[in-house]
């Protein structure tokens, strides 16, 4: 199936739970994420075999303010096609406790790695992406354990942390309440192995604007508490309500409201 209809800031994208919970490998930028959302809403949910979908600049321009005024567009969706052809989600399910065979307790590692996008195809101001066929029981024929948003939160979202948590909070939305471990939540923002290792830092440079432009900009209002192992923060219990005043900004507001959540302003002071 070819889907050349168009979207707009209500279009819904769709993905099953176990996609919004994975982690991404490789070199992913929020230009992945916005393209790979914008790429979800165009497929053709009730459509069986291959899926394939078209984006113009225009579309793109129009969804995402950052795309606006840029001259490098072209250049931009070069690059970022790179980056989905070898776009790959791992999800790991909680692991369970088992017995072993001298009786002990042990945990079960798993995994489950899923190729999204098999072509890319660009031509006079037209990308095509073609999913892979690993993908298309996670975007299509969808009836239980799945999240869903519309294109206009994620495009209020500027920062690859920020978009990682929003859909994994969407995930968890109906339950309300999600408690993940902090090195799982690490793996699940992108953040580097080698980037804000105390948690002070973590919090403060990841988990507070990425919270705070979720609740800003997105249909969800979150809270969430420290869980602690003996005196090390182990965990981190996110709790997610509908949040009902979130507004949609012009361009210009949006760019103030990002350096006040940057630089740690309340906006509501």
């Amino acid at each position: 199936m070819l889907a050349r209809r168009r979207v707009s800031e209500n279009s819904l994208y769709c993905q099953s739970n176990q996609i919004a919970r994975a982690s991404f490998n490789g070199d992913t930028t929020l230009h992945s994420h916005r393209l790979l959302a914008v790429s979800l809403a165009k497929v053709d949910r009730s459509a069986e075999g291959t899926q394939a979908v078209y984006i113009s600049r225009e579309e793109l321009r129009l969804l995402f303010p950052a795309y606006a005024k840029t001259n490098s567009l072209g250049e931009i969706l070069d690059l970022e096609t790179n980056r989905l052809m070898t776009l790959m989600l791992t999800s790991r399910p909680a692991d369970e406790a088992l017995l072993s065979g001298n009786g002990k307790k042990r945990r079960r590692q798993s995994f489950d790695k899923i190729n999204m996008i098999s072509r890319c195809t660009y031509d006079d101001g037209v990308l095509r992406v073609e999913f892979h066929p690993d993908s298309l029981p996670h975007i299509t024929g969808l009836k239980r354990d799945f999240m869903q948003t519309r294109l206009r939160y994620i495009a209020q979202l500027d920062s690859e942390y920020q978009f990682n948590l929003y859909r994994f909070l969407c995930s968890h939305n109906q339950d309300r309440k999600v408690t993940v471990d902090l090195a799982h939540l690490r793996e699940l923002l992108q953040v580097p192995k080698d980037a804000y290792q105390v948690f002070s830092g973590f919090d403060r440079r990841v988990l507070i604007p990425s919270v705070q432009a979720i609740n800003s900009f997105t249909d969800l209002r979150v809270t969430y508490d420290k869980e602690f192992s003996g005196k090390s923060i182990s965990a981190i219990t996110f709790r997610m309500t509908r949040n009902t005043n979130v507004k949609l900004l012009p361009a210009r507001e949006r760019a103030l409201a990002d350096m006040m959540i940057r630089y740690g302003m309340n906006q509501n002071a």
